[in-house]
């Protein structure tokens, strides 16, 4: 995040918060997703009567990519 001046925060998220920041060195304006870690890794959520554990570390890869 060192590379990021936080401007405000846009909303929360279920593992964390969206924040408008801007880019030191270009000046473009992003939106970035803070999570918590250790409460999205923790967490389940019950679809259809059957547990299904949420995958933070896909998303994560998804928006890597």
């Amino acid at each position: 995040m060192e590379d990021y001046i936080v401007l405000r925060p846009l909303a929360n998220a279920i593992y964390g918060r969206i924040l408008l920041c801007r880019h030191v060195s270009t000046q473009a304006r992003v939106a970035i997703k803070l999570l918590d870690m250790a409460h999205a890794t923790a967490h389940t959520t019950v679809a259809d009567g059957h547990t299904v554990d949420e995958n933070v570390v896909n998303e994560l890869a998804v928006n890597l990519a």
